[in-house]
């Protein structure tokens, strides 16, 4: 069996600044809806979130994942 079209998680970021008001932006991993999201002068970027699956019949708990995301200031 094969998937079709890929799935999509989405890790939801707050950004805090001492300097700015919070922002709240939504990361993807999906091929479509990736790419930077801006808080104030920051762009934000998903890396990668792992694990990448479970097994069936094993759901992954929200706790056990882990999202790795760039920030840098915008040019």
């Amino acid at each position: 069996m094969q998937c079709i079209w890929e799935g999509d998680a989405t890790v939801a970021v707050t950004v805090l600044s001492s300097s700015l008001a919070p922002c709240a932006v939504e990361l993807h991993t999906a091929t479509s809806l990736r790419g930077d999201k801006m808080c104030g002068p920051y762009a934000l970027r998903l890396i990668g979130l792992s694990p990448e699956r479970g097994r069936a019949g094993s759901p992954i708990g929200p706790q056990a994942y882990r999202a790795t995301f760039v920030a840098a200031i915008a040019r």
